[in-house]
Order: structure tokens, then C-alpha cells, then sequence
């Protein structure tokens, strides 16, 4: 469509046939049948984790046996707390609600207007939380600055929350005690929400507000004071959360950052792009230690499908583009399980 003036347009769709069947001869000839992954969510026991690739597949963290698998590929996914219910956020704009125990379609809806989720590339689902207490669902889409929350169950919309500058909002998480919702946009803010009420609590600026710089991570501490943010470009902040003061600041390697969490023993870990899961102190901001969390594959670049950390902080998922999937302690940063992703 970008070029529908001009003269040799009916070969355009040929031209990007051959491209993309070039692209894929030489990225995945030494493994046709696995990958892409484009991400990984992880149940709050880190039981089970499911993998957006051909298709939505939710295995089994202790052996990587598949759990079940659908058409389509989610732009998120949260798992409920009781680990039987799946939301799912499309490109679209739509939300989706899977019982995994009967395998069955609870309940869908456009959760996003049609002034943005018609335009191209908006309408996706960029965060998706249920808080920890079951009772709430959170979720923006890109192309709107606002956090819609919903109540689980009934699945009405409860309220919107508004006050990002910049129609991309990232990250949308609950804190552990379920009466706070913090949010992380490209306008460079983290914004603190009262769960209850929907009342704005506090704003944090401290990030780079670009349009192209995620906030590729954010999560609060099990004690709930503190809040750990990632932005795209690999800056990694650790804040008081009642307080909005900057604690921490690391920027292990200046590269793409899609994933910081917080670990049990007192550290906190982030995952870049190129397959390295860093281990940084939380009181000094010294790294401890680095992982090589996804093997490199002959002949090419690794690159990063995805990473995600189980609620309860004692497990990680890192997952590669060309279908490798690891299982972490987080902890004793041993590997527990390792799978491929097999395609239809």
C-alpha cells in the first residue's frame, strides 16, 4: 500500500514473496522445523510457560512437554493466578480468555476502540497483568495512552487509567499486595496507580522519552517497596515505589533490554538482546554474574525471542528466535529444563 502509485505495483507482492523466502532459506536452514519465537510468559509458580510462535503453545516448565496449543500468535499473554486461566492480547485489539483445563474459549471482546486498532501496527497489545489476588485485569494497547482494567470473572471494564503523554505504553503490572498498578510508556514516566479507585499516585521521570524506546521491563519487589524498569536502550532503574526516589541506576551494556526482574536472593537480573542474562547486586549495582541464556547457533547471530519471570521470582524463561527454550532457577542460576519449540 505504501506504494500503490507506483508502476510495477502488481509485482510488488512477488518481489516480497521471493525477499521473504530468501530471508527464510537463510535464517533457518539448519533448523526448518523450530522457531520463530517471538515471546514468553511464565504462570505465576513458574509450572508453565507459553511460547508465541507458529501459533500459542503452553508447556510444561519441569519437562517441556507441550500442555496444549492454538491458531494465532498473541501479542501478550498473562497467566491468572490459579494458572488455569490464559489471557491473551491480539493485534487486533482484542482480549481473549482460554480455560486450560477444558481447553475451551471463555470469553472475548475488542478491548480497544476502532479509531486506533484499525490503523496499521496499532491496536496491540504491548502489557497485560492480572494482579496476584485474581481479581483484577490490566492491559494497554498500542496506538492508546491509556490502562484499561477490567474485573476478572465478569470481565466488565472497571475504569481507564490516563496520563501517559505518548499512545505507547509498554508495561502495565500490579504490585504484590494487588492496591497499586504501575505503568511504563514511551513517554519516558512510570505512573502509580491506586488499584481501587483508579487515582493517579505518583509519576517517575527518569527514562529517555523516545518513540522508539520501550519500557521493556517492569516489576515490583515481593516486599513492594521498591520497582525495577527497563528501557529498550539497556538502562535498568531500581526506585522506592512509594517515594518515586531513584535508587539504582545500571547500563551494564547500552544494548536492547527486554527484560529486568528481581531475584530472591537479593539481586536483580536482566536479560539484552544478545542472549546474555546479567545478575546485578541490588544494594551496590555491581554485577555478580552472566549467563549465556541462549545458545548461539551455527553459521549466525543469536537473536532474542523472549524472556519472563514467573511471579513468585523463582523461575526464569529465556527464549530464542530459532525455537530454543530454557528453564532457569533463579536463584542458583542453574538450568533446569531446555526445549525446542517445533512448528506445524
Amino acid at each position: 500500500y505504501l506504494a500503490k502509485d507506483h508502476p510495477e505495483r502488481d509485482r510488488i507482492p512477488l518481489a516480497l514473496a521471493g525477499w521473504m523466502a530468501d530471508y527464510r532459506d537463510q535464517h533457518f536452514k539448519h533448523k526448518k522445523i523450530y522457531g520463530p519465537i517471538w515471546g514468553a510468559n511464565l504462570s505465576d509458580d513458574g509450572s508453565l510457560v507459553a511460547i508465541r510462535s507458529n501459533g500459542t503453545r503452553i508447556y510444561y516448565t519441569a519437562n517441556g512437554k507441550e500442555l496444549m496449543h492454538f491458531k494465532g500468535h498473541p501479542w501478550r499473554f498473562a497467566f491468572h493466578p490459579n494458572s488455569r486461566l490464559l489471557a491473551c492480547g491480539w493485534d487486533g485489539g482484542e482480549v481473549q480468555i482460554f480455560d486450560l483445563m477444558t481447553r475451551e474459549l471463555v470469553k472475548q471482546w475488542d478491548a480497544v476502540p476502532n479509531d486506533v486498532s484499525g490503523k496499521f501496527n496499532d491496536g496491540k497489545f504491548w502489557g497485560l497483568s492480572f494482579s496476584p489476588d485474581g481479581t483484577m485485569l490490566a492491559g494497554a494497547a498500542r496506538g492508546s495512552n491509556e490502562v484499561m482494567v477490567w474485573n476478572s470473572g465478569s470481565w466488565d471494564l472497571r475504569f481507564e487509567l490516563k496520563g501517559h503523554k505518548r499512545a505507547r505504553i509498554e508495561s502495565v503490572v500490579f504490585s504484590p499486595d494487588s492496591q497499586r498498578i504501575a505503568s511504563g510508556g514511551c513517554d519516558g514516566t512510570i505512573r502509580i496507580w491506586d488499584a481501587a479507585s483508579g487515582k493517579e499516585l505518583l509519576v517517575y521521570n527518569g527514562h529517555d522519552a523516545k518513540e522508539d524506546g520501550r519500557m521493556s521491563g517492569l516489576q515490583f519487589h515481593p516486599d513492594g517497596e521498591r520497582i525495577i524498569s527497563a528501557q529498550s536502550n539497556g538502562e535498568v532503574k531500581v526506585w522506592n515505589s512509594r517515594t518515586g526516589e531513584e535508587l539504582i541506576s545500571a547500563w551494564p551494556e547500552r544494548k536492547y533490554c527486554n527484560f529486568a526482574g528481581f531475584t530472591p536472593d537479593g539481586l536483580f537480573t536482566i536479560h539484552e538482546v544478545e542472549g546474555t542474562l546479567i545478575y546485578i547486586d541490588l544494594k551496590s549495582g555491581e554485577e555478580v554474574a552472566r549467563i549465556e541464556a541462549i545458545k548461539e547457533v551455527e553459521n549466525d547471530h543469536t537473536i532474542f525471542g523472549g524472556a519472563n519471570q514467573s511471579r513468585d521470582r523463582s523461575t526464569i524463561v529465556t527464549a530464542g528466535w530459532h525455537g530454543q527454550v530454557r528453564i532457569w532457577d533463579a536463584k542458583s542460576r542453574n538450568k533446569t529444563c531446555e526445549f525446542l519449540v517445533k512448528l506445524n
